[in-house]
């Protein structure tokens, strides 16, 4: 018996990542940042949170079910 076909996720990366414009920039990033210190660096979240976007669909084996959970009462964000 042949095995199902099934789809694989995939990365996928901007056109211009790989543009000389960006590559340039790449290769001058660590001369650039060896003048900082690290205790100047400022990290800032701004991700924020919002429970109402549980993902509904997931990947799995081949004839098996994924199963999650989500909250009942999505409350505010």
């Amino acid at each position: 018996m042949a095995a199902k076909p099934h789809a694989s996720e995939k990365t996928l990366r901007d056109d211009e990542a790989e543009s000389e414009r960006v590559k340039n920039r790449r290769a001058a990033w660590p001369e650039q940042r060896a003048g900082v210190r690290a205790e100047d660096f400022v990290f800032i979240d701004q991700s924020g949170v919002n429970r109402a976007l549980t993902h509904r669909y997931a990947r799995s084996q081949v004839d098996t079910r994924t199963f999650g959970s989500a909250p009942r009462n999505w409350g505010t964000t």
